[in-house]
């Protein structure tokens, strides 16, 4: 998967391009050019210049028993327990809870918390490892080696 992050904005000038507010994610659907990428940011694929956006690295996680997500909104949990998300991180869902309530894990951080603030990617747009970014989109400063660790213990997680 290719996610690439808004680093200024951006305000399209034709309606096939997407508008872009800093911190924005966006999934590359692919290279147009040297200088614009089309990509997909919640419902909406358009295009944008490379220059606008830095690449993210997407945590390590297992496909077909975990999923990759993004927050879409701010959480601040209420309840012991509850993963508290800023809008723009990237969400490994472990399991769900029930129909509205999932566990996920967010760097270090670990508990559960509600599926309509996630957009949850596609397993199709998680295979696509073959999309290559040129050397015009900068690499990532913020992000570490993920750190991947278990809830609970090392209580196994059911797969989906």
């Amino acid at each position: 998967m290719k996610l690439v992050r808004a680093i200024y904005p951006y305000r399209k000038s034709r309606s096939d391009e997407l508008d872009l507010d800093i911190g924005d994610v966006i999934e590359i659907l692919h290279v147009v050019d040297e200088n614009w990428l089309r990509g997909r940011q919640n419902s909406e694929v358009g295009i944008f210049p490379v220059s606008y956006v830095k690449t993210v690295e997407v945590p390590e996680f297992t496909p077909g028993c975990e999923r990759m997500s993004l927050a879409t909104a701010n959480f601040a949990g209420q309840e012991n327990g509850d993963l508290d998300l800023s809008k723009g991180e990237l969400v490994v869902i472990e399991s769900n809870i029930d129909t509205h309530w999932v566990k996920g894990r967010c760097g270090e951080r670990c508990g559960i918390c509600p599926l309509s603030f996630l957009h949850v990617f596609s397993h199709d747009v998680l295979q696509n490892d073959s999309i290559p970014l040129n050397n015009h989109v900068a690499a990532a400063t913020d992000t570490g080696n993920p750190i991947m660790k278990t809830c609970d213990d090392n209580i196994p997680m059911p797969c989906f």
